[in-house]
């Protein structure tokens, strides 16, 4: 198994995704409707949490991770690159 399939579905919140759905389910609908169009599983709590605690609308939340799962991701390729070239 992949460092990255190790990852993908940790949380920040550290809790399976299933004890999240109320939460999801409360958000507001454009925020659910941002979330499904995502190309990315993130967590609603997540994004509830960091647009809380930072003062972020949701939007730039939902931003905020979606631009970190892509350096993460380019992260991941670029270093089995450099091993693929050793």
């Amino acid at each position: 198994m992949s460092d990255r399939t190790k990852f993908h579905g940790l949380c920040l919140e550290a809790v399976d995704g299933h004890e999240m759905m109320p939460v999801f389910d409360d958000a507001p609908r454009s925020v659910q409707e941002r979330l499904r169009r995502s190309p990315f599983n993130i967590c609603t709590q997540c994004v509830i949490n960091l647009a809380r605690d930072n003062g972020y609308d949701y939007e730039r939340a939902i931003s905020y991770f979606e631009d970190a799962i892509r350096a993460s991701d380019q992260e991941v390729r670029e270093k089995e690159r450099v091993n693929e070239e050793v």
